[in-house]
């Protein structure tokens, strides 16, 4: 697991043992899993999922039309 300072920016790979940075001695570490799982996309649409959105839309479309414009 890698590791970065937040106050220096120095990456490492082994934690220390005191928690600090082997570079600045700061308190500031966190690990780099955890940023790179925030900064992940999410994953897009199936076409299933973009064809069911669609339909819905539609229907919803026509249902005010049928109703308030038509009458």
């Amino acid at each position: 697991m890698s590791y970065q300072c937040g106050e220096c920016g120095h990456k490492f790979k082994k934690a220390s043992t005191h928690g600090a940075c082997p570079a600045c001695a700061s308190r500031q570490v966190r690990s780099l899993k955890v940023a790179e799982s925030v900064a992940k996309e999410k994953p897009t649409k199936t076409k299933i999922e973009i064809f069911t959105m669609t339909v819905l839309w539609a229907l919803l479309i026509y249902g005010v039309y049928d109703k308030y414009i038509a009458s």
